[in-house]
């Protein structure tokens, strides 16, 4: 410790600040490169996120319709289910020229079936 000059502390210390300002430097160009690798991130997860809300609210919509639509189909087959029945009786009414009782329970059930409706 006698050969401890000025000059060699001041080198000494100079070196380890160089050191620690190196040091530093790294440290804020990660923290800065993890940030903007981050951001982009995180737009690109928004843009998707609201992609996803987007076709969620189309799939919801598309599934309403679709629903709605069934339920009509099924309508829609019954009704031809009943006019399929009173056309055999008017058919069978022509052919054989009978059947008038006949006429008038299918005219009272299409009635019923139309007030049910």
């Amino acid at each position: 410790m006698e050969n401890i000059t000025l000059s060699g502390l001041e080198s000494t210390v100079l070196f380890l600040l160089g050191i620690a300002a190196v040091l530093v430097s790294i440290e804020k160009g990660v923290a800065a490169f993890n940030s903007l690798f981050k951001k982009k991130t995180a737009d690109r997860e928004a843009a998707q996120d609201a992609r996803l809300t987007a076709l969620e609210g189309q799939v919801k919509s598309l599934s309403s319709r679709l629903e709605k639509g069934d339920s009509q189909f099924v309508k829609l087959r019954s009704d031809i289910g009943e006019l399929l029945a009173v056309q055999n009786v008017v058919l069978m009414h022509m052919i054989s020229g009978n059947g008038i009782e006949t006429l008038k329970k299918t005219k009272n059930d299409l009635d019923n079936y139309m007030a049910s409706r």
